[in-house]
Parts: structure tokens; sequence; C-alpha cells
């Protein structure tokens, strides 16, 4: 199994590299480093899509499902 697209290969690196992070000590720096990095891709992809982006690649938030989580 391998990782095919930059999300996958992120998780998936970092899965690998979990005892070098925790042998290093560098949990603490890069566990929040990945997730930064995946919201600003998904900030990224989100600014870039158009009318014209195909529906498997667009990003959807379903903003009325997470207000009604909250009331």
């Amino acid at each position: 199994m391998a990782p095919q697209n930059f999300e996958e290969k992120v998780v998936w690196y970092s899965l690998i590299g979990t005892y070098i992070f925790f042998l290093l000590g560098a949990q603490y720096v890069v566990i929040p480093a990945i997730a930064w990095l995946l919201t600003l891709y998904v900030c990224k992809k989100l600014w870039i899509q158009t009318d014209k982006t195909l529906e498997e690649e667009k990003v959807v938030i379903p903003f009325q499902f997470g207000f009604g989580l909250f009331l």
C-alpha cells in the first residue's frame, strides 16, 4: 500500500516516523507542525477551487451540520 496524494503521504510518513520523533523528543514540535500544514493545505484547496473543479476534488465543509451540533 502506497500513499496516493499529498495528504496521505504526510499522514503515512508521520506515522512511520512516530518512533523517530519520540526518540528525538520532537513530537511536541512535529505533530502540531503537521496539523498546521494539513490545515493550511485545506485552506489553499478551498481558496483555489472554482466552479470548474471536479466534484471529487471539491472541498465541502457542512457548516449547517457543524452549527447544529452546538445548538
